[in-house]
């Protein structure tokens, strides 16, 4: 949770209506972000574009800091809970399919991704952000030395966070990069084996999927 007054709501949605109005904010917010980037991701143009006046806007939000706040929140509790139902799932699930699960719950598709990349500047600057970020980089390592675990891998589980910190972020990265070159399905094909050739270097032989 933010310590920074600037970067928490001001008052959090009770009734329906209200939730709407907020709803509707979050929404503007994000399609200025993809259509127009941080640049012109202003509080001004939020409220002109969700249809509210800018004083609505300030009775939840007191900046554009806080409305970052509130889409990546959003975003990171609903990843941290799909890592529960992964965790119950990975068992018996063949780790090319948990792969699958997890790029799409983080990339739904070309335009929607979880981190909402024209955010990063501002990631950089707020350390709420950077925060909201980091953990939910760590549930996902966690969740994927779990899994590595449960299929014998003999690796220190410190050392074996540290590795799926590092996997996550270059799927992260190659995902979001690919969603992006023309010949995005021969990246992502490419990058999808070469994901799990990293994650089989963890498990004796006999363990592979």
């Amino acid at each position: 949770m933010a310590d920074n007054p600037s970067v928490l709501p001001r008052k959090q949605p009770r009734q329906a209506r209200s939730r709407q109005t907020v709803d509707k904010i979050l929404s503007a917010a994000e399609t200025i972000l993809v259509e127009g980037g941080l640049l012109a991701f202003n509080t001004n143009a939020i409220a002109s574009s969700a249809g509210v006046d800018i004083a609505s806007l300030y009775q939840y939000f007191p900046g554009k800091e806080s409305i970052a706040f509130a889409l990546l929140e959003r975003r990171c509790l609903a990843l941290q809970a799909r890592c529960e139902v992964w965790r119950l799932e990975a068992e018996n699930a063949p780790l090319a399919h948990l792969l699958e699960q997890v790029v799409v719950a983080l990339y739904p598709s070309d335009k929607a991704t979880w981190a909402l990349p024209e955010l990063q500047p501002l990631i950089e600057q707020v350390p709420e952000l950077r925060d909201l970020t980091d953990a939910l980089l760590q549930d996902l390592a966690m969740l994927w030395a779990d899994v590595l675990e449960q299929r014998g891998s003999y690796w220190p589980k410190p050392q074996l966070v540290d590795f799926c910190r590092l996997f996550m972020v270059m799927l992260m990265a190659g995902q979001l990069y690919s969603t992006r070159h023309e010949h995005k399905d021969i990246l992502q094909e490419w990058l999808r084996d070469v994901a799990l050739s990293m994650l089989r270097t963890c498990l004796p032989a006999q363990a592979m999927p």
